[in-house]
């Protein structure tokens, strides 16, 4: 089972703490948030710690249909997403 599955046989969790966010001073729409995360886990009766610092750039642009449910009322959607690893 656990070659299959090998969440069956160790437990981890994970917290993020938000370090910064900036807007780009040349595209309004651009942000960067800065976060470390840390992951715990017990792999078989060891706990492991590990903590990452991860930059996501996350661009949004105006929702064509304005306020509304899918955006949480804030008449934005996010056009893309990419992520990046500062430290591993």
């Amino acid at each position: 089972m656990a070659k299959f599955f090998p969440g069956a046989t160790e437990r981890w969790q994970a917290t993020w703490e938000k370090k910064s966010i900036t807007q780009d001073p040349q595209d309004p729409y651009l942000y960067r948030v800065v976060g470390k995360q840390t992951v715990s886990r017990v792999v078989g009766g060891t706990p492991v710690m590990e903590e990452r610092l991860i930059q996501f750039v996350i661009k949004v642009s105006n929702d064509p249909s304005g306020r509304s449910e899918n955006n949480m009322m804030t008449g934005v959607q996010i056009v893309s997403l990419d992520f990046q690893i500062l430290n591993n």
